[in-house]
């Protein structure tokens, strides 16, 4: 049986504030990475000054101390630490890896006890408060890290995956809505080397035989969401109506909704919230931001859906459009057409109604070529949702594995060969 021990944060780990220095974008003499709050998510934070500064390893741990993902922390960094950022040096009774996992599993735990009224802050007693129930030995401590790590890995494999076919998407869909296909499928020369296939529009160069139209012309009129005057709780869920609100949408086409998700009353949706009806193959999209562009198509899992005032709701006339408005909806062209228009004050993004049915919109005559455009959309818009909803199972399985392991629920064994299942 392992032996396990329990001691405070601060019995297992030196703490020590980053400082303010000097700052760069570009990498000058004396200076290191710079390790702010991006940094602890993967992102790149710029230089910073070794001067006078707070510096930091590969064997510490990086904490979030001021601001909203107070708690947050990062691993396996080098560079210097930033002033909103502890650095917790491990004095030896755990490996520094371990302690990261205890407390990535711990960032709840810690937002929830957060101080400050305006930036909140980390609670200045962590070291005294948050106890921690760990392995006392080296081997079992590395194994555990073995096993997270592992998943770890797969994670970052699969969202490496996903932004490769976003990156694939991207271009597919600038080169068919400027380009189209022929009738075997394959896209059009480039206009620099077959001028005569395109035509120029308000929009810019389209092929020939396509029209340029407006998304009124391609729905009923486009309409919005209303707030409604009471929610009911999740326990009332089968008298009840799916609410769908900015957070449910997404930037690939997909709805986010779950049983934990907003539901409102059946008389409610038939009365007061009629005219914001949302059915299956509907195609929704917020116009309150920022961000702008999330875009999701209803499914059927419901009969009949609600939406909010943040909310566009656009109704295709006709069926074969809608997979092609769905993808142009998606798309940097339409992303940018309404950015350009949008009414920005006090740091929000809106757009009226009248904008989201005045898009422009390049439609190929030829209903076989539409079809083609979508389903070649379609088929790489699988591959991410297929490798999207890998990564949302790897994710819970970590968590499942970060509760049995770091608990000690489920005691690793050292002479075991250990591979994880996923």
């Amino acid at each position: 049986m392992n032996k396990w021990a329990k001691d405070n944060l601060g019995d297992l780990a030196y703490f020590q504030k980053g400082k303010k220095v000097e700052t760069s974008e570009f990498q000058l003499t004396g200076y290191e990475c710079y390790l702010g709050a991006g940094s602890l998510v993967g992102r790149h934070d710029g230089y910073a000054s070794t001067y006078l500064s707070v510096q930091t390893n590969e064997n510490d741990v990086l904490m979030l101390w001021d601001g909203e993902r107070s708690g947050l922390v990062g691993h396996d960094l080098k560079g210097v630490v930033s002033s909103t950022v502890t650095k917790l040096s491990p004095n030896g009774k755990i490996i520094s890896s371990l302690l990261y996992y205890y407390l990535l599993n711990s960032f709840e735990w810690i937002q929830n006890r957060r101080t400050g009224t305006g930036v909140p802050h980390v609670p200045r007693d962590l070291a005294r408060i948050l106890k921690l129930r760990y392995p006392k030995e080296r081997k079992h401590q590395k194994k555990i890290v073995s096993i997270l790590e592992n998943i770890d890995q797969t994670i970052k494999k699969t969202e490496t995956l996903i932004q490769k076919y976003q990156q694939i998407k991207t271009g597919l869909m600038h080169d068919l809505f400027t380009r189209g296909v022929t009738e075997n499928g394959k896209l059009r020369p480039p206009r620099e080397q077959a001028p005569e296939l395109y035509k120029k529009s308000p929009i810019g160069w389209i092929p020939r035989g396509w029209n340029l139209v407006r998304a009124l012309n391609m729905c009923y009129p486009v309409t919005k969401g209303t707030t409604p005057s009471n929610f009911i709780s999740s326990s009332s869920q089968i008298n009840a109506v799916p609410y769908i609100r900015v957070e449910n949408l997404s930037f690939n086409g997909s709805l986010h909704f779950d049983r934990d998700s907003l539901f409102i009353n059946k008389a409610i949706h038939n009365l007061e919230l009629a005219r914001s009806k949302v059915f299956a193959g509907d195609i929704l999209m917020n116009i309150v931001g920022p961000p702008l562009g999330k875009v999701s198509l209803i499914t059927d899992e419901y009969k009949e859906w609600n939406t909010n005032q943040a909310v566009a709701i656009y109704r295709v006339l006709n069926q074969r459009h809608r997979s092609y408005l769905l993808y142009y909806l998606l798309s940097d062209f339409a992303q940018k057409w309404f950015y350009l228009r949008s009414k920005q004050t006090s740091g929000q993004v809106n757009l009226t109604l009248e904008m989201c049915s005045n898009l422009e919109i390049p439609l190929p005559k030829d209903d076989t070529e539409l079809t083609s455009i979508s389903n070649i959309l379609a088929q790489v818009s699988k591959k991410i949702n297929v490798e999207n909803d890998f990564r949302i199972k790897l994710l819970k399985k970590k968590s499942g594995l970060m509760h049995d392991l770091l608990t000690g629920k489920v005691q690793v064994k050292i002479d075991q060969e250990e591979v994880v299942h996923v």
